[in-house]
């Protein structure tokens, strides 16, 4: 079986927009599954800001954009896209 993940440099972001959701969980699955697809995490982004900003105002967001760019990233993983837009 062809991993066409393996050995990727990864910028993960996990993100929560209200206080009863756990952005620790979402940041071991994503741990997870760069793990299981042998793939090497360079930096993981935890994002708890408001979800009433627009996704270019978020800090933690610009900070993971910053990372795929000096650091060689060539994927960005979330959890789930809507993790990006609300």
């Amino acid at each position: 079986m062809n991993n066409e993940f393996e050995g990727k440099r990864i910028c993960a972001y996990a993100r929560v927009s209200t206080t009863d959701q756990n952005v620790l969980q979402q940041a071991e699955h994503l741990k997870d599954w760069i793990h299981i697809h042998k793939a090497k995490l360079v930096k993981i982004i935890i994002d708890e800001e408001s979800g009433r900003l627009n996704l270019t105002e978020r800090k933690k967001f610009k900070e993971a954009l910053d990372q795929t760019k000096t650091e060689n990233i060539e994927l960005f993983l979330v959890y789930s896209l809507d993790r990006l837009t609300r």
